[in-house]
């Protein structure tokens, strides 16, 4: 055990320059990618009634 955590510890680790460049990378792409237009959808109604409703996964995982 002794021999495992020693090994552990002469690893190579990653900076704090390392770590700091992919929080400023995420944080580009994350405002980037909030910054792109998207078509909006409008969702349309909902019924109980719908034919889609027998696709549904309740009723395609039941023994009937």
């Amino acid at each position: 055990v002794m021999a495992e955590i020693a090994r552990l510890q002469a690893m190579p680790r990653l900076s704090a320059t390392t770590f700091g460049i992919a929080a400023a990378a995420a944080l580009f792409l994350g405002i980037a990618g909030s910054a792109v237009p998207v078509r909006s959808t409008e969702a349309g109604p909902i019924s109980p009634f719908d034919a889609r409703l027998a696709l549904a996964p309740s009723t395609l995982l039941s023994s009937r």
